[in-house]
């Protein structure tokens, strides 16, 4: 069976021509007015309903309630994004999401009159418009798949909640319900604002969904990023690569992790969070409703003696021919500018379908490969070699406990095999599971401050010195090498999907300067790489615009 990958534009577009006639806000407005009026009008001096699309949308889009119950925990009238946020969201529900109902002091479920309950179509329509952002114009509700779900029956891929944590121990996410169309296969960002009442520190995630999930991970935007993204579901075009760093990395269905004792995840009180949701619909048959659960454990801020961070690194320049041979790709992960030892807590590794195997190893002084760390044939929950290489979110994760101490400075090396089958034409580096990913990474706390290193012991390929960094509009680029094999070289910059965004060309010297301007660039991290006029490669760093 092949999947199709959808974005956002193509699947609206289709939908536009086909099973949606009209703006979802339009479609809302019209239950409101069949439903609700009757109550909600100018006469009832309660939130009125009556009047037009335009007057209706700013009386309720991230209004406050009159409700004081709802007003004191922060909900709105309609939070764009947040289903469980929307108090008139909760006033319709009538059971259709069991952990969104009314608590005591919010009044009754709508509508009182004429006494009948909304349909589960109409209170979905309503349900994934605020899902996706409750867009004033435009196609996001996608009617045919909500009909068919609850018309012909679908397939429920969660079948029972992931209970929360108690309220003194730490707070639930629940992200769904998202319908995915027989045979489809999507990928969400949803940005997410936990509105932390101040610092916490993170020691346990507890996350489920269902088995259909290639995979989930957690980013948290880097300061002040966050207000670059809209609000609800988004496509992989609306990525926030560039804009955040992950905190859990490609979690499984159902994955229970808790921190090594004396260590946790720091969250500052005005941080927000970033999903990235990979979900595949196998069936030709039936839509999909999946949902997710994101157990959050916290402590007081100081309990830990030391912070989890997490950094990755992608092999970007990965070109499989399709030849039916096997392809070994290495990439090195370290880092010159490092003051720290890495004490690597968990070692993970990411491609898609082509990938056979995965391997990492500590890099020597001279950038060879030492001892091997990870292979990708074991399973490490298992304790065994399993015989293969489990690609997407089924990769190993391996776990060092103690912690496993790396110079930077050597840093890893990590080498994985792809076979390209599906032919004729190469694949590349990319989002769909139609290409391919080559991605390294680990969590680790700072370790104990580095001993100088001689140039003797250590290769240090290309130094290369960028400051200030991060930096605002421009930066200076030092570039120190005697070892260009041609006369020419290059400094490119990629975003964090592998795109070149910026190449400068460098003239052969011990010496080179210039200065490097964002221009267009957005704020975000951006990796770059010195290579020669035959593409080898001499230095790979991290380049931050803030």
């Amino acid at each position: 069976m092949k999947l199709k990958f959808i974005t956002v534009s193509t699947f609206l577009s289709f939908l536009s021509a086909s099973s949606i006639a009209q703006d979802s806000y339009q479609l809302v407005y019209d239950i409101y007015q069949a439903k609700c009026v009757s109550c909600h009008n100018s006469s009832q001096g309660i939130l009125d309903l009556s009047g037009t699309p335009d007057v209706v949308y700013s009386a309720i889009i991230n209004q406050s309630p009159k409700n004081t119950v709802a007003n004191g925990k922060g909900d709105k009238i309609i939070d764009p994004g947040y289903v469980h946020r929307s108090y008139l969201l909760r006033k319709i529900n009538n059971g259709l999401d069991t952990d969104n109902g009314l608590v005591g002091g919010e009044g009754a479920k709508m509508p009182l009159y004429p006494n009948q309950p909304l349909t589960d179509i109409e209170i979905e329509t309503i349900r994934q418009w605020v899902l996706f952002g409750a867009p004033k114009t435009g196609n996001v509700v996608d009617t045919s798949v909500i009909n068919t779900f609850y018309n012909e029956g679908g397939i429920v891929s969660l079948k029972q909640p992931l209970a929360p944590p108690p309220a003194n121990e730490g707070f639930q996410i629940h992200i769904g319900k998202i319908l995915v169309g027989k045979g489809q296969e999507v990928e969400w960002y949803l940005k997410y604002d936990p509105k932390l009442p101040s610092d916490i520190e993170i020691n346990r995630i507890n996350f489920v969904t269902g088995t259909q999930s290639h995979h989930f991970v957690i980013y948290k935007y880097y300061p002040g990023q966050s207000k670059n993204w809209p609000n609800g579901l988004r496509d992989t075009s609306l990525t926030s690569h560039g804009g955040a760093d992950i905190v859990a990395p490609f979690l499984h269905y159902q994955t229970d992790t808790k921190l090594p004792n004396g260590t946790a995840y720091h969250w500052f009180q005005d941080d927000v969070i970033d999903f990235d949701f990979h979900i595949v619909n196998y069936s030709q048959d039936s839509v999909m409703a999946i949902d997710a659960y994101v157990n959050i454990y916290t402590q007081p801020v100081g309990t830990a003696q030391k912070i989890m961070f997490s950094r990755f690194f992608p092999k970007l320049d990965l070109v499989i021919p399709q030849d039916g041979q096997e392809h070994t790709f290495t990439g090195h992960a370290f880092d010159t500018n490092a003051t720290n030892m890495w004490n690597i807590w968990t070692l993970y590794t990411h491609t898609h379908k082509y990938g056979l195997d995965y391997d990492i190893y500590k890099r020597n002084p001279d950038g060879t490969k030492g001892e091997q760390i990870y292979e990708g044939f074991f399973d490490y929950d298992k304790g065994f070699d399993v015989g293969y290489y489990q690609t997407g979110v089924e990769s190993p994760q391996r776990k060092f406990e103690p912690l496993l101490e790396i110079d930077p400075r050597e840093g890893i090396i990590h080498e994985a095999v792809f076979k390209n089958y599906a032919g004729p034409d190469p694949v590349y580096f990319g989002l769909t599971s139609q290409d391919e990913m080559m991605v390294a990474g680990f969590q680790y706390t700072i370790g104990d401050t580095l001993s100088a290193l001689s140039v003797s012991s250590f290769d240090p390929l290309t130094k290369v010195s960028i400051y200030p960094n991060p930096f605002r509009t421009t930066a200076t680029v030092e570039v120190r090498s005697e070892k260009f094999s041609s006369k020419s070289a290059a400094f490119i910059v990629y975003d964090l999907f592998g795109r070149e965004v910026s190449k400068t060309t460098l003239q052969q010297s011990s010496l080179n300067r210039f200065v490097f301007e964002r221009e267009k660039l957005a704020a975000g991290s951006y990796l770059y790489k010195v290579v020669d006029s035959e593409n080898k490669t001499y230095n790979i760093g991290k380049l931050i615009i803030q």
